[in-house]
């Protein structure tokens, strides 16, 4: 903003209130305000019994609450747009409306948050959604999950975050008011804002959050651990994808969202790189990535390759993932375990600059949407207890060189591997064989 004083840089401000709630803030002069309240929980906290209540109050956000029958028509007669999306350990509820009318939009996000109604038909209407859901699961979606289940196996982590329709029929609303009743306590819950003064939305939460009393029966801090295993795990193609067979290798990165290898990881995720065998575009579309030009370029038969990260609180995956012609599979999978055992030498000098300018990019890119703004202010509260302004987080990517990343390619080659299969097992290489392959 610019006035007779001169440029006004906006400025992130934080603060607390009495009963732990933290709030953050983005004063951008913004026309439009973006609010959030980023809780920690998700499915890793679910049990046996109420495996899926993360994902049916997913959908089930801005429905009824006492004083609103439809929070998300009320959003819209605001002239703004709401949502929720929820993980295995955070879950962020969202509004996004004219700025005159942030007020009345925080009314319903504090509502919708705090006093659902869950009624009997909402969930019911839930519940169908996610049987429907269920046949419709992406066969990407359905790769990703797999290696979450079999990397992390018997643990939290390794739980559904999407879970089958026999699962699903159990569910009730008294599980869900039990589940929120146990975990969401002002120390879990993070207040974000952008386009919004810091005082009026600390005032907003003060006459709409203050009230919620933290729990003494448990220790808030307290987190089962979820110990890497690796593993295989495999499930079956979508109906309408059942010509192609995708596979994904993955490693643990230890530490994960605190771990010191999180840039290092980072910046060879963007090195690797991939996509689609059908893009268009140049340097700027990542098709000068090492996937790219070593996979996509190379083997006319590879529908898709990329490198992905996976992080969590305490632990993370590194991975690689790739579609084909199902008859193609051992080859892809031969081709995936190639590219990681090539992390253990040593990058080319003009392929890490390219990496860490394009994940530069790619960052500052990201931040100019309000709606990430909004969503990175409150996730870094609740993940590190502190907001890392953009200048910290480009001189630690600008700080990584070869050695690291040829380090941390080391390490992962050190523990064991997973792999996630969707399609027909037959055309893939057997896990034991994979698993010689690293030793």
């Amino acid at each position: 903003m610019i006035t007779k004083k001169g440029v006004i840089t906006p400025e992130v401000m934080t603060s607390s209130l009495p009963n732990g709630i933290r709030v953050i803030s983005l004063e951008n002069y913004s026309a439009v305000s973006t609010l959030g309240l980023v809780c920690d929980y998700g499915s890793r906290y679910e049990t046996d019994l109420n495996g899926g209540c993360n994902q049916l109050m997913e959908l089930l956000g801005f429905h009824s609450t006492p004083s609103f029958p439809s929070a998300s028509t009320t959003v819209a007669e605001l002239g703004g747009v709401c949502f929720v999306s929820s993980g295995r350990e955070q879950t962020l509820y969202g509004i996004d409306v004219l700025r005159g009318n942030a007020p009345e939009g925080m009314d319903v996000l504090a509502e919708s948050v705090l006093c659902p109604n869950y009624s009997e038909e909402e969930v019911a209407f839930g519940k169908q959604l996610m049987e429907l859901n269920w046949d419709e699961i992406d066969g990407n979606l359905k790769l990703w999950e797999g290696l979450m289940t079999a990397g992390y196996k018997g643990t939290p982590l390794g739980r559904d975050h999407f879970v089958a329709p026999q699962q699903a029929r159990l569910l009730t609303p008294g599980m869900l008011h039990d589940f929120r009743k146990e975990y969401l306590t002002p120390s879990r819950i993070v207040l974000s804002g952008t386009g919004i003064p810091h005082d009026t939305l600390r005032s907003l939460a003060e006459t709409r959050l203050s009230h919620l009393s933290p729990h003494n029966h448990r220790v808030d801090s307290d987190t089962t651990p979820s110990e890497y295993t690796g593993g295989f795990h495999v499930t079956s193609s979508p109906p309408n994808d059942a010509a192609l067979i995708r596979v994904a290798l993955a490693f643990e990165i230890p530490g994960g969202w605190n771990g010191p290898d999180l840039v290092p990881a980072c910046v060879l995720q963007t090195l690797l790189g991939g996509g689609n065998s059908f893009s268009a575009g140049g340097p700027g579309k990542g098709m000068y990535s090492r996937l790219y030009r070593e996979i996509l370029n190379r083997y006319y038969w590879v529908e898709s390759a990329e490198a992905l990260t996976h992080f969590h609180s305490t632990t993370g995956l590194f991975s690689m993932c790739l579609s084909c012609p199902t008859e193609r599979g051992k080859d892809g999978v031969k081709v995936l375990a190639n590219h990681f055992l090539k992390l253990a030498e040593m990058a080319g000098e003009e392929e890490i600059r390219r990496a860490k300018n394009m994940l530069k990019c790619n960052v500052l890119t990201q931040l100019e949407s309000r709606l990430v703004t909004m969503e990175d202010l409150g996730r870094q509260i609740l993940t590190f207890g502190k907001r890392e302004s953009q200048e910290e987080m480009l001189s630690k990517i600008e700080a990584v060189d070869g050695n690291d990343l040829r380090r941390v390619g080391e390490q992962m080659l050190q523990r064991q591997v997973t792999m996630s299969v969707v399609g027909d097992v037959k055309h893939v290489t057997p896990f034991h064989e994979v698993q010689q392959w690293f030793q």
